[in-house]
């Protein structure tokens, strides 16, 4: 879908801004001294327990300590959903999240080239990120249509045009990412109105990088607080995007898609700042 100009160029904005899991040896010596642990062995527990990363220690006399997990670092797992309400039109909202990815035009459908049968190549445009870098986000998007929903999946990223060092190191980040971004109707639970609602969700196990060294929870919350900034925006272009639809405005659909980025950027410093959300838009499970 065209959306995923919108989601693959959110990517790149939120590595741009902000399972490297150690492995712990089976046997381990430990240099204790004045009555502390001897020479002890390290074991992982199992199941959960090994996910967080607990240790048992046991002493040269067989007894068995439980340590501290130590901070978990590198692992991202992060989700956000959101919906906005939409007054369907005589051309069924369902029907609109499901359409080819040719005929979407919230950003740029010229954006988007379709490589395969249900794989499409996706440009966000030259783009600029934080300290003065710039580059053109590419992704490689493949998409799966169910029913009133649609879900794509980012297969390959990088940034082609880079400028500025650090552009090296998001599109390492990049590599190592998985996004999935679903677009589906639901009704409100509290007036049965129809809405648009879009979760992306981004889990890695990061092996290089500065992403290595960053605690996992830290990761995870500044990951989840740029999804809070940007799927609320792209919601918003949706809603736009659907009423030209059903209006068969597909001249202005077009304009509506030219540079809208600049637009929804600007829009979305501005959520980072004040918190507020574009009318009409909020937060769902």
């Amino acid at each position: 879908m065209a959306y995923s100009v919108s989601a693959r160029s959110s990517c790149a904005q939120i590595c741009s801004t902000v399972h490297a899991t150690h492995a712990v040896p089976r046997s381990t010596s430990l240099r204790l001294s004045q009555g502390k642990l001897a020479r002890s062995s390290i074991c992982r527990l199992p199941g959960n327990a090994h996910r967080a990363r607990q240790l048992i220690i046991r002493n040269s006399a067989g007894s068995e300590a439980l340590v501290a997990p130590a901070p978990s670092k590198g692992r991202l797992d992060a989700s956000k959903a959101f919906a906005v309400e939409v007054q369907e039109g005589e051309r069924p909202l369902a029907k609109y999240v499901t359409l080819p990815a040719e005929k979407y035009s919230v950003l740029d459908s010229d954006a988007v080239q379709r490589v395969g049968d249900n794989t499409f190549r996706v440009s966000g445009g030259q783009q600029q990120f934080i300290m003065g870098q710039s580059g053109t986000p590419v992704g490689l998007i493949q998409i799966e249509v169910g029913e009133a929903q649609v879900t794509q999946r980012l297969l390959e990223a990088n940034i082609e045009n880079a400028k500025g060092k650090a552009m090296a190191e998001v599109n390492r980040l990049m590599g190592q990412v998985q996004m999935s971004t679903t677009v589906s109707v639901m009704s409100n639970p509290e007036t049965d109105a129809k809405m648009i609602r879009c979760e992306v969700a981004l889990t890695g196990d990061f092996i290089e990088g500065v992403m290595t060294k960053m605690p996992t929870d830290k990761m995870n919350g500044l990951v989840e607080r740029a999804l809070g900034v940007v799927v609320p925006w792209f919601l918003k272009q949706l809603k736009e995007d659907y009423y030209l639809w059903v209006d068969g405005n597909e001249e202005q659909r077009g304009k509506l898609g030219k540079g809208q980025m600049k637009t929804m950027t600007s829009g979305m410093f501005n959520t980072l700042k004040t918190g507020v959300l574009p009318e009409g838009v909020v937060e769902v499970k």
